[in-house]
């Protein structure tokens, strides 16, 4: 090899290959399935998966009477499903309501919310009913989905969770809320406690089609593997 002549500079070596960053990318749809034929069940675990990849709070309300069959949300082995993987929150969101085109979707101050379209406007719907004023401290979700309940039947009582959650889901399910709220709806007050708790979407099941308030069961569903689930009291 040659050697450069005495008292000359060495060539500056080129810098080294430094890796690409990836460009930045919005919340996106990964893992998701959609099982068909489309049902409710399948359409509650599809919402579920895109609210827990993509931690963003959801709100979706669903049909099931007590006495309809029940659904696996999952495709039967060998059956058939749409696979929602690379599509956007939106683009995922009308695939699923064109397997169900009895449901539409809407974003809301940020919540995605999925609903019959027989409930837009529907004054009898449980969750459009209007809140004047809303003013409450709650100490966990227990407590807010009992105040949910007590807007639409003001008897209703919660004893309070006899198990202690576990330390790895104690600040979800204990964190407190302080809501403040004004001529909005029981559905503005459910966004509002998910926006607060971070961690959780909400679910509406009726029983009802009509989306009447008896037997009417409010969940909400975590990002990180917890859920918790109230039903109005039957009378």
């Amino acid at each position: 090899r040659d050697r450069p002549p005495a008292g000359a500079t060495p060539a500056p070596r080129p810098p080294a290959p430094q890796p690409l960053a990836a460009p930045p990318r919005g919340p996106s749809v990964r893992m998701v399935r959609l099982a068909l034929p489309a049902t409710t069940a399948g359409l509650r675990s599809a919402l579920s998966d895109l609210s827990i990849v993509n931690r963003l709070p959801f709100g979706w309300e669903v049909i099931e009477p007590p006495d309809a069959p029940r659904a696996s949300p999952n495709p039967a082995p060998g059956g058939q499903f749409y696979d929602l993987t690379g599509l956007s929150i939106e683009a995922a969101l009308d695939k699923i309501v064109g397997f169900l085109p009895a449901y539409a979707w809407t974003k809301d101050a940020g919540v995605y919310h999925v609903r019959p379209k027989t409930f837009r406007d529907a004054p009898d719907v449980a969750l459009n009913r209007p809140v004047d004023r809303l003013e409450a401290s709650l100490a966990n979700v227990d407590e807010a989905l009992a105040a949910v309940h007590r807007l639409l039947d003001p008897s209703y009582t919660f004893r309070g969770s006899q198990a202690s959650p576990p330390d790895r889901l104690k600040a979800f399910l204990d964190k407190p809320m302080t809501l403040a709220l004004q001529h909005v709806t029981v559905r503005d007050v459910l966004d509002e406690i998910v926006r607060q708790n971070g961690d959780a979407s909400w679910e509406a099941t009726y029983a009802d089609a009509t989306g009447a308030y008896p037997r009417l069961t409010l969940d909400l569903v975590g990002f990180d593997g917890w859920s918790v689930g109230m039903p109005a009291h039957i009378r």
